[in-house]
């Protein structure tokens, strides 16, 4: 990776959290009259009553203003994660048999999701707290935050995976809002500390569940979570979980790059920093080169240069007039124009013409061979046809390219 942001910021994380507030509402609207399309937990309502996440208080009342008990709190959680069967029989000494929330207690105390407030006690009528909501959800996800040290140093060089890429920028986020005074009230070291800066970059915390403007956030850590909070909450989170699942989606300048799951960890990347400003009308702009990892691994681990190693693809940009000039090349090679800029330049995308699949030996070799045949079917399929449908700061273009033929 030759060219790396590194100067991250609070307008950054604070964007995160504000874009992602739109799904897919239930297909039979259950109606409230405490709840209207207007408001900002419509669609989470919707979704948390055909999950069975939660009911309304009565056949026409979902009391978004109502305090989340502790005893709530867990068994939406528990109900979240389907409801599964808690191996622990014991229970607390406030905990009635038999409860509506009794399994979701011992799943929660299980999987150290909340503890006891005393002993014996539970206290499934205390009304949870903000940061003991956040706090419980981040427990849920499996603590996601708590093994990056936020105080680290990390060193971003070409041979930065992509895992160690997004630690990076979680620790300068982190850093960034530890020291911004953008965040008014986390209290450092604190327990919900970690959960709340886990839940505003993942956009569970948002503009409209907390105090939030493009300039500050009041987290209100200590104020009682009501009922519309907490089910955004866990809608966002949803939300979330369903970006995750979905291919990692990586921004150069006007570009959206989709890689699915199932390959990303194959794959090395070599991204340029994109300059929109640029008045460079005579080079080819590299944007990404997109190869197999184990391939460029096995030529180090042989002596040899990586460069081009177990390369898939290749896309620059140019102007009109270089395109014009690359013209007789494309017609001989394994590269076409796709689409068209903002600014006016081309994107071109381009394929080795010669396997550069790389292993050590030859039975590396030979089993290697389907899944190199996979990621080539995969970079030469409908990559391009799904950048050009998430890139909406492009336009497509028809080239006619003989040698792919």
């Amino acid at each position: 990776m030759k060219k790396i942001l590194k100067n991250c910021s609070m307008a950054l994380a604070l964007s995160l959290c504000m874009n992602m507030s739109a799904g897919v509402l239930a297909a039979d609207k259950i109606e409230f009259s405490d709840v209207a399309e207007t408001d900002y937990y419509y669609a989470a309502a919707q979704w948390g009553i055909e999950a069975g996440i939660t009911d309304g208080m009565d056949d026409t009342h979902f009391a978004p203003d109502g305090e989340v008990t502790r005893a709530q709190a867990a068994t939406f959680l528990w109900r979240m994660a389907g409801e599964p069967e808690p191996t622990v029989t014991d229970t607390f000494t406030d905990v009635e048999k038999g409860s509506w929330y009794e399994k979701a207690v011992q799943w929660a105390v299980e999987n150290e999701i909340t503890n006891g407030t005393e002993d014996d006690k539970f206290s499934p009528d205390v009304i949870c707290d903000r940061a003991m909501c956040i706090t419980m959800l981040y427990r849920m996800m499996g603590n996601p935050l708590d093994g990056i040290d936020p105080s680290a140093e990390v060193e971003v060089n070409e041979n930065t995976t992509i895992e160690e890429l997004g630690t990076f920028f979680t620790i300068e986020l982190i850093k960034e809002m530890r020291k911004s005074d953008a965040i008014k009230d986390i209290e450092a070291e604190s327990y919900y500390e970690l959960p709340f800066y886990w839940a505003t970059l993942n956009a569970i915390i948002t503009k409209d569940n907390t105090d939030m403007t493009d300039e500050s956030v009041t987290f209100r850590p200590n104020d009682p979570c009501v009922r519309k909070e907490m089910i955004s909450f866990l809608y966002q989170n949803k939300l979330a979980q369903d970006e995750a699942s979905g291919p990692r989606k990586y921004e150069i300048g006007e570009l959206v790059i989709p890689i699915p799951q199932s390959i990303a960890d194959l794959l090395y990347y070599d991204i340029n920093a994109v300059d929109e400003n640029s008045s460079n009308t005579d080079e080819e702009e590299p944007i990404i080169t997109i190869s197999e990892r184990a391939s460029r691994e096995a030529a180090v681990a042989m002596g040899e240069d990586p460069e081009g190693a177990g390369e898939l693809l290749k896309i620059t940009r140019v102007s009109e007039a270089k395109l014009g000039e690359l013209q007789e090349l494309m017609s001989t090679v394994n590269m076409h124009a796709f689409a068209k800029g903002k600014g006016g330049k081309y994107y071109i995308v381009s394929y080795p013409t010669d396997v550069r699949l790389i292993r050590e030996n030859n039975e590396e070799m030979e089993a290697a061979m389907d899944a190199w045949s996979e990621l080539n079917e995969w970079a030469r399929g409908d990559l391009i046809s799904d950048i050009l449908a998430l890139s909406s700061d492009i336009e497509p273009v028809a080239t006619e390219n003989k040698a792919a033929e």
